[in-house]
């Protein structure tokens, strides 16, 4: 019988596990808001509008090996992999005997197991697991030092992403309700580490209208509510990333008597749980979210007796070979079992945009625009070519405001829209025709103008933009807003 326990098991399977994630790292379509961060790359800065600038930062380093999509998703993956000696860490902490299967068990894992995408949420899962192994080791060895670490390494995991937050409390939890001691010590020291970065960004926010705290705070989740959605997002989706039968463990088998390993994990892992469950009262859980969680709560399984653990790693092993089949079969799925779907060109565009890439080469003379940033990043990445937005009247992607120059548009241009009709837009230009082009047997309406009106789209369209997403409260101290 296979011996979950054995070193040699465990290198065995993670290879093949890494090697299948490596798989799907190259054959896995791009994805818009991966061709999205990668044109912020190509567009460096100290910030964004939709979020700290770390992503950016790390594709810029990378890309000088190569641009291509693996290369890019290698951040994704190496902070993964990273995560596994935290976990492991851990676990051998907590329990030795079951390091190896517990560490295991977390790779096949959706957290592990499907995370290749280029997100954000990779640089702030690798920073924050190195700011919490700084603060533990700050308390087991009394090298206060190590508080200084915790707070560099925390403060880059906030330029990677504002979701850092339930992190940041944990400790401060952990710290002062919990531990009690050298507080004047770590507030000095945590904060030396961390306040450059948080000052970083507040300087970027306080010359860019305020723009990634205004979007987080205010305009993300505007119109927002509750709804089963939303609900469904923490109640069914922390079950199908962490697998239900982690969690039913950890909390069957919770000890009477807390080591302050496992009391550390337990505080970050209920701190970043109750700030999900109330984001979920307003808007959805991404899927993403949850590899935060994965790498403090997985360790907290190693108390669960020898035998169980076997078979919970059945259970994953089992969970692990449908999740690897159903990838393939989306890999694969043919796009003609869509064609009735209102989302067909959405399919095609994500699926194939090589093929809508070749369509628009017919228009050689005409500059492209589309008013979405996701169909604007994508295509851009795939045909190598700069197309832009305007008209978008999205709350996300834009980052593409600060990049128009609308005194360079030329005379002609192409607009079109993935979704709804461009009646609208037509009265902005000097003159137009409407034409059709065929992706895949699917009509795209597309507007072929000229003499687009800059004055008219600027007084009209631009200044509700500005009201919309670029307005703060007038006593918030600020340069003068002028994004267009």
């Amino acid at each position: 019988m296979f011996n979950v326990f054995n070193k040699n098991n465990f290198i065995n399977i993670l290879i093949i596990l890494t090697l299948i994630k490596v798989c799907f790292a190259f054959f896995f379509p791009v994805n818009p808001d991966e061709a999205y961060y990668i044109l912020w790359s190509k567009n460096l800065s100290l910030g964004y509008y939709d979020h700290p600038p770390m992503i950016a930062w790390l594709i810029k380093v990378v890309s000088y090996i190569d641009i291509d999509i693996l290369t890019v998703r290698s951040i994704s993956i190496l902070s993964s992999f990273a995560s596994l000696f935290f976990v492991y860490y851990f676990s051998q902490l907590i329990n030795e005997e079951s390091a190896f299967a517990i560490t295991l068990i977390y790779a096949l894992s959706p957290l592990y197991l499907l995370y290749f995408p280029l997100t954000n949420d990779g640089p702030l899962l690798l920073f924050s697991i190195i700011s919490i192994f700084f603060y533990y080791r700050s308390l087991k060895n009394e090298n206060h030092y190590n508080f200084f670490l915790s707070g560099i390494f925390l403060g880059i995991a906030f330029l990677s992403k504002y979701l850092v937050f339930p992190i940041f409390v944990g400790i401060f939890i952990f710290q002062f309700f919990i531990i009690k001691k050298n507080n004047l010590k770590f507030i000095v020291l945590f904060s030396i580490g961390f306040m450059p970065f948080f000052s970083q960004h507040i300087y970027y926010n306080y010359n860019n209208c305020w723009d990634t705290l205004n979007f987080h705070i205010f305009n993300r989740n505007e119109g927002s509510g509750l709804g089963l959605q939303s609900l469904a997002s923490f109640f069914i989706g922390m079950p199908l990333m962490l697998t239900p039968w982690i969690i039913f463990g950890i909390y069957k088998y919770k000890p009477k008597h807390f080591k302050i390993e496992y009391h550390l994990l337990l505080t970050i892992s209920l701190t970043i749980i109750i700030v999900y469950f109330f984001i979920s009262l307003k808007s959805i859980i991404g899927m993403q979210f949850y590899l935060l969680l994965g790498p403090f709560i997985f360790p907290l399984f190693a108390l669960v007796k020898k035998e169980q653990i076997k078979i919970y790693f059945y259970l994953s092993s089992g969970y692990s070979i449908f999740l690897i089949i159903l990838v393939i079969i989306l890999i694969n799925f043919p796009l003609n079992k869509f064609m009735h779907s209102p989302h067909y060109l959405t399919f095609v565009m994500r699926s194939d945009p090589r093929f809508i890439c070749d369509k628009f080469s017919e228009y050689k003379d005409y500059e492209i625009y589309t008013d979405y940033y996701s169909t604007a990043a994508l295509l851009s990445y795939v045909c190598e070519k700069d197309i832009k937005v305007i008209f978008g009247k999205s709350r996300y992607g834009r980052e593409y405001d600060k990049w128009m120059n609308y005194q360079s548009i030329e005379n002609k241009i192409i607009y079109f829209k993935i979704w709804g009709d461009i009646e609208e837009e037509k009265s902005y230009f000097g003159s137009y025709k409407l034409d059709l082009i065929s992706i895949r047997n699917k009509p795209l309406k597309i507007l072929l103008g000229e003499n687009l009106d800059i004055i008219k789209y600027k007084k009209i369209f631009l200044e509700k933009i500005k009201n919309d997403f670029y307005s703060i409260p007038k006593w918030i101290p600020q340069k003068n807003c002028e994004i267009f």
